[in-house]
């Protein structure tokens, strides 16, 4: 194992390749790092039960309806007209008149 070096030319830095010792160590490094210990393994195995993996069943597409926005609206019949007539006439409340509105009409008439 070495320390790189560093040459320094007009225009940039170069590094000098590194030696095959250094690679090799390197290289035993990340395996440790990355490799899962035989203890691990049998744990693992005995989680997971010794199944493969299965991967879940997508369902077939169905045809859809169209889109209700673009779609456009049905024509309401003269009948069904005069039905929502009736039915506002029967929805109309009374207007109620206010307490103030009362003694501003006494004075008024009272007076006059």
């Amino acid at each position: 194992m070495g320390v790189p070096l560093l040459y320094l030319h007009i225009t940039s830095p170069t590094l000098e390749a590194p030696s095959p010792t250094t690679l090799a160590n390197a290289e035993d490094k990340t395996k440790q790092i990355c490799s899962i210990r035989p203890q691990d393994k049998e744990v693992l195995t005995a989680l997971k039960g010794g199944e493969e993996d299965v991967a879940p069943r997508r369902g077939k597409k169905r045809p859809r309806g169209p889109n209700p926005l673009s779609c456009k609206k049905r024509k309401k019949s003269e009948g069904e007209k005069s039905e929502g007539n009736e039915k506002s006439k029967k929805k109309k409340k009374k207007k109620k008149k206010s307490v103030l509105e009362k003694k501003v009409r006494k004075e008024i008439l009272g007076e006059s």
